[in-house]
């Protein structure tokens, strides 16, 4: 068995949205807004998504981008604050090797007749050292998928 490197960061994100942090939060908290947002972008495919959104509770999704290999995600909530906060560890892996374990931490924050989204992430990420930087960029375009559903019905 080879030794694989692990590098570690952190960063933050913020983003104001012009909906009322219960309205972003439920983008979080309801299966099909958080569906939606997160996994069903343009040329990814969906082969699994469970969403058990208590402390405690597991979320497992499984994806592809454009038929190519399964990217899965599990992940475990530690707090959750109504409109306020949530924290989650998850870890990613594809075909089965995992890359990354992280905790993420999300604040709700009203301000400006909106809401300050504020994502920390720490994490742990395999044998890539511009890993972390993939990652926030990712969390960029999530960010503003988020976006659109808080505005969604």
């Amino acid at each position: 068995m080879s030794a694989t490197t692990l590098y570690h960061a952190s960063f933050t994100v913020e983003r104001l949205y012009p909906a009322s942090p219960a309205r972003v939060f439920a983008c979080f908290a309801k299966e099909e807004k958080l569906r939606r947002w997160l996994v069903e972008g343009e040329g990814w495919s969906v082969d699994a998504f469970r969403h058990d959104f208590t402390i405690g509770g597991r979320d497992h999704s499984a994806f592809r981008w454009q038929k190519g290999p399964l990217i899965t995600n599990d992940g475990v909530y530690h707090d959750i604050v109504d409109n306020e906060r949530i924290i989650i560890s998850y870890s990613m892996a594809m075909e089965g090797k995992i890359f990354s374990a992280s905790l993420l931490t999300h604040t709700f924050e009203a301000r400006d007749g909106g809401t300050l989204l504020t994502l920390t992430e720490q994490g742990t990420y395999y044998s890539d050292p511009n890993a972390a930087k993939g990652r926030e960029e990712g969390f960029l375009g999530l960010l503003a998928e988020l976006g659109k559903e808080a505005e969604r019905d």
